[in-house]
């Protein structure tokens, strides 16, 4: 893998999620376009960081400041919003376990058990 996809990824990463981060706390709402992005990206580096050794802290810190930013968000949040947010954070918390487990997202396959 190519260090140059990586940290471009990870720079991509970065302005998406500070761009997200930065509308729930000054807007109080979530950018759903910046979300449907977000997805994008985070597809990418389960597939471009599958058997990677070594994964940049940036990313996953990245991941997990978003993840405590959006749920110390929520209280100042509307309903609709609210629900939105716990999707978010899950979705956000589903990549960044498939990042650590060396997952890729389309790898694991509904109601069929996964053997280590």
């Amino acid at each position: 893998m190519d260090k140059y996809d990586i940290d471009f990824l990870a720079e991509q990463l970065k302005r998406e999620m500070t761009t997200l981060v930065l509308s729930v706390q000054i807007e109080k709402k979530l950018d759903q376009h910046c979300y449907l992005r977000l997805i994008d990206i985070l597809k990418n580096i389960t597939v471009t960081l599958k058997d990677v050794e070594c994964v940049p802290k940036s990313m996953l810190l990245n991941i997990h400041i978003t993840i405590n930013s959006i749920i110390n968000e929520r209280p100042y949040l509307s309903e609709d919003e609210v629900i939105l947010s716990e999707t978010v954070v899950s979705t956000f918390n589903k990549y960044f376990y498939y990042i650590l487990k060396n997952e890729k997202y389309d790898e694991r396959v509904p109601g069929v058990p996964r053997i280590f």
